[in-house]
């Protein structure tokens, strides 16, 4: 079991739990459900950064056929946090994925990023396609600019004196006030996850996170990652051409990662489906849980399925 004291597992306990050694003497915690179950592996790859998997545990409910695996990345969640600054960069984590993958010996298996998540399996899957059966970008980040400009047409939609206030402390230099932050928290209960009150699971994440990795990598808000931080300006579009196999693009009608950017990632990938639950904000696993458990579920076995991509494996 791990080493933490009263770690949580959420709904569904493990079925086995461990850690995966990284370079030098950090190492990787993981998670695994539906080891017997027949098929193709799915890796999660939480958002971020410097969340932890917390907040995606409905995706349990995917190990009905085939074995699921959960990871925390370094430096937060149940994983070791050696404190490695000069490795809070998309590429280590990025490089991250591969250590994952290795250490689970996983030969074939679909890989899907929420969020944060959907910033790194991009360059992933471009670069490693050997063994993958499928790629699911859920509500993905997949361009910091992109993603600032549909926080600016969201914060449009905000009743006005919401935006006043926003807007009234970010010219006063004060976005550590009170108020500041309470409006912050109403932004996200819009455009994050709207259920009231929100999942267990989501409030632990924040119990789990790294919040020093998170400001150094993108700041203090969800509308766009601060200057100085390693995310800011990163646009990751230019792998989405490069993905070769199936890939499925889901997100919420009123998501962080709004649908006419989603449909615009999606017509990059030369395989692709999207779907987008009317409703939903950023959290669809939760919102709009059995539709978009289904539509996923469906999918890989679908791709499964297909004739052409058995005959390439």
């Amino acid at each position: 079991m791990s080493e933490l004291q009263n770690a949580y597992y959420g709904e569904v306990a493990p079925e086995r739990e461990g850690f995966i050694p990284e370079r030098g003497d950090s190492r990787i915690w993981y998670r695994a459900n539906g080891l017997d179950k027949d098929g193709v592996p799915l890796l999660i790859v939480h958002g971020g950064p410097g969340f932890s998997h917390h907040y995606l545990l409905s995706l349990t409910d995917l190990a009905a056929d085939r074995p699921v695996y959960f990871y925390d990345q370094s430096d937060t969640g149940m994983s070791d946090r050696p404190g490695r600054r000069d490795r809070w960069n998309v590429e280590h984590f990025v490089d991250e994925i591969e250590t994952v993958r290795q250490g689970l010996g996983l030969e074939r298996f679909f890989v899907l990023g929420h969020s944060w998540g959907g910033t790194l399996v991009p360059p992933y899957a471009a670069r490693h396609p050997a063994g993958l059966a499928g790629v699911i970008l859920a509500s993905p980040a997949v361009s910091e600019p992109r993603w600032a400009a549909d926080a600016i047409r969201l914060r449009q939609t905000l009743p006005a004196e919401m935006r006043e206030r926003l807007e009234s402390h970010e010219r006063a230099g004060t976005r550590d006030s009170q108020e500041y932050q309470e409006t912050c928290e109403a932004y996200s209960a819009r455009f994050f996850c709207n259920t009231d009150p929100w999942p267990e699971d989501i409030l632990k994440t924040f119990d789990y996170m790294n919040g020093e990795q998170f400001a150094a990598m993108w700041g203090f808000t969800d509308f766009g990652a601060e200057p100085g931080t390693s995310c800011k300006g990163y646009d990751g579009t230019s792998h989405l051409s490069a993905i070769s196999v199936p890939t499925l693009f889901t997100g919420g009608e009123f998501d962080e990662c709004q649908p006419e950017t989603l449909r615009d990632y999606g017509d990059l990938v030369p395989d692709s489906q999207i779907e987008i639950f009317a409703g939903a904000s950023h959290s669809p696993q939760y919102e709009v849980r059995k539709a978009w458990m289904d539509t996923v579920s469906t999918w890989m076995r679908d791709v499964e399925a297909r004739s052409d991509l058995v005959d390439e494996q």
